[in-house]
């Protein structure tokens, strides 16, 4: 067990993610860096092997960077929470600039993909890992 989390967290490290934890701690989602662009991660415990991914829309250049969890609240209910109890995983990004940055933005969203790709969920307690 010891030597698994040793290797998920070497894993972690290797590409480049530093992830505290989300304010959703009831929830199986974490947050956090990958390359500049923020990211949120949602893996339910009965994942159905899906992942939803949320591209959100323009965000003025001048504004920090931030993820968009506003967008992905409705009258107080956190959506992916909803895909989760489906068994669906979700993941969501910043994109690494503001502004117009669609291309940046398939970029960063591509990159999100592989990061998720990589991660073995079979093995990785994800809540374990990220501190």
């Amino acid at each position: 067990m010891v030597k698994r989390m040793r290797l998920a967290l070497a894993l972690v490290l290797a590409l480049g993610l530093n992830a505290p934890a989300l304010a959703h701690a009831r929830s199986p989602c974490q947050d956090g860096a990958l390359g500049r662009q923020l990211i949120l991660i949602c893996i339910p415990p009965q994942w159905n092997g899906q992942l939803v991914v949320y591209a959100h829309g323009y965000v003025a250049p001048q504004q920090p960077l931030a993820l968009p969890v506003g967008e992905l609240t409705i009258d107080g209910q956190f959506v992916p929470d909803k895909l989760l109890a489906l068994g669906f995983a979700f993941a969501t990004s910043s994109y690494s600039k503001n502004g117009y940055a669609i291309e940046q933005a398939g970029h960063d969203l591509n990159a999100l993909v592989d990061y998720f790709n990589h991660l073995d969920v079979h093995f990785v307690n994800l809540s374990s890992v990220f501190f």
